[in-house]
């Protein structure tokens, strides 16, 4: 699976572009550390992807509760479970655990469904004659 592709990864808000080809490229530099059996460079690698998710998420959440999203306290909630989802991966990665196959098919869903997400979510704006969509783009393209 790619997660790098291009189109796939844009809403059309550049800073929240940008975060999702860092994160699609950390996933993969994540599958290749598996490959090779780096059992160090995975564990860093989750870290960073973890890293990179909290700071995504935290955009995100900011950007909706700004722009008055009707959903933000529920993709806040599921923000954080997310979290906590990856975060005990990587205590148990770092406890021994072998759960990389795991976490990975994890991401796999989780990718997905996020970039799903943002997408129902412009078809939405779209369709309320893009009103959330020009505040989300106005306050945070200049970012």
């Amino acid at each position: 699976m790619s997660y790098g592709q291009a189109s796939f990864l844009s809403v059309g808000i550049s800073r929240i572009d940008r975060q999702h080809h860092r994160i699609a490229e950390i996933i993969a530099k994540l599958h290749n550390a598996d490959s090779r059996g780096d059992t160090c460079a995975v564990t860093d690698t989750l870290y960073e992807l973890l890293n990179q998710i909290i700071e995504h998420f935290a955009a995100e959440n900011a950007m909706l509760q700004n722009a008055g999203h009707p959903l933000a306290i529920h993709y806040r909630r599921t923000h954080e479970a997310f979290i906590a989802r990856v975060n005990n991966y990587a205590l148990q990665l770092e406890g021994g655990q072998n759960v990389i196959r795991r976490l990975l098919a994890d991401l796999h869903i989780w990718w997905n469904g996020h970039l799903q997400h943002h997408q129902a979510d412009n078809a939405l704006l779209s369709k309320s004659k893009g009103l959330f969509s020009r505040i989300l783009r106005g306050l945070y393209q200049r970012k």
